[in-house]
């Protein structure tokens, strides 16, 4: 039966969520394992440069604190997209913005495996982290446009689960190649998966439910009635003051 609403001001009705009940499981099998493994690779790339530590001290003739400092570099451009992350994935679209921050990131990675001097090095760390700094906040946002409020904690929680599941893959799997490959050839091998789940990504994703053609249509009709719905519940907040969040308190 289709699905019908009184007005803006009143509930949505119980058959509305009787159907969701029912088929939720699209929605969770289909969004959640997509972004998850996208982040379990991200992981990959952030700590696989570890293992690559005595190569690079032996190929560039430097010690080990000079090394250290292309650890780190990543983290330093992962800082930048953080906020602006998430308003462009607002406004782009979280399947447009990450399928363009997935091919960054690649080409960056495999640069990692390249790189000829240690500062070539730290500038590829640093625009690996840039690319990989937009994708939290793209999911994020991306995950509020499939799940309503009363979901969107379990639905965070089990996309974060990528964290240790990408610590525990990328050791194995860069442990496991040590013995086989040498440390550039290993981050060159580790930067390609990027490129092939930019195009599952895309196949894959949709920025909300009104335009995934695999959702039954009472169940798209009622998902977007009711996202809209708590949309328009929300503060107002003036047009044109996104960049007032990077210096409100909260934020910082």
């Amino acid at each position: 039966m289709p699905l019908t609403f009184i007005t803006k001001n009143k509930p949505l009705f119980v058959e509305g969520a009787v159907l969701l009940l029912k088929s939720e499981g699209t929605r969770w099998y289909r969004v959640i394992p997509v972004a998850s493994v996208m982040y379990t690779i991200a992981y990959m790339d952030r700590v696989n440069i570890g293992f690559a530590g005595p190569g690079m001290a032996h190929d560039f003739h430097v010690n080990a604190a000079v090394v250290g400092s292309t650890f780190g570099a990543i983290f330093v451009g992962s800082t930048l997209l953080q906020i602006p992350g998430g308003y462009v994935a607002d406004r782009w679209g979280s399947k447009l913005w990450v399928t363009f921050l997935l091919i960054a990131w690649a080409a960056f990675a495999v640069y990692s495996g390249l790189a000829q001097t240690v500062r070539g090095e730290w500038w590829a760390r640093f625009f690996l982290g840039v690319a990989e700094g937009g994708l939290w906040p793209a999911v994020l946002v991306m995950i509020a446009r499939w799940f309503p409020r009363d979901e969107r904690a379990s639905a965070n929680a089990l996309f974060q689960i990528s964290l240790p599941v990408g610590s525990l893959i990328a050791a194995l799997l860069s442990g496991w190649l040590v013995s086989l490959f040498s440390w550039r050839d290993r981050l060159i091998l580790e930067g390609l998966p990027p490129l092939v789940w930019a195009v599952v990504w895309w196949l894959l994703i949709e920025d909300s439910p009104s335009t995934a053609r695999w959702l039954p249509d009472d169940e798209r009709i009622y998902l977007a009635a009711r996202l809209e719905k708590e949309r328009l519940e929300l503060t107002p907040v003036e047009a044109g003051v996104a960049w007032r969040a990077l210096i409100h308190p909260v934020v910082w």
